[in-house]
């Protein structure tokens, strides 16, 4: 069957049986299977490294062994935070809810201030951080 004719046939079958190849991956297979015969290439000799260049590899992938642990160590702290952030805002709007559901059910803004209550109103500014404005 000529190259054509198993895409085409492929094409065909391609709803029936759910293939995945598309026709990249059927060229390239059919190269592999009828390209060009690869010509042989002479015998290379592989050359073996001395222990001074095999020393100095060990030592820089150790060295980036430890960097790619300590880059490791860091992508797990940041997930952990952010992790730890979620939960946080997720902590704060059901507080907001349960004290809101507590307002609407009788308790007073002072009496919930007295256990806790988030506050409405935004905090002061200290003395030191007033605008320049207000100073002069």
């Amino acid at each position: 069957m000529s190259f054509l004719a198993r895409i085409s046939a492929a094409v065909r079958l391609k709803p029936l049986f759910g293939f995945q190849h598309d026709l990249a991956t059927l060229e390239a297979s059919d190269l592999r299977r009828i390209g060009p015969a690869e010509t042989a290439q002479p015998y290379r000799k592989v050359q073996v490294m001395s222990d001074a260049a095999t020393r100095i590899l060990e030592q820089l992938q150790a060295q980036n062994d430890l960097r790619m642990q300590a880059a490791n160590d860091i992508a797990h702290a940041v997930a952990a935070r952010a992790e730890a952030e979620q939960h946080l805002e997720q902590a704060k709007a059901a507080e907001k809810q349960a004290f809101t559901a507590a307002l609407k059910k009788g308790w007073t803004q002072t009496e919930l201030n007295k256990i806790g209550a988030p506050s409405r109103r935004r905090p002061r500014k200290k003395a030191s951080e007033a605008t320049p404005a207000a100073e002069s």
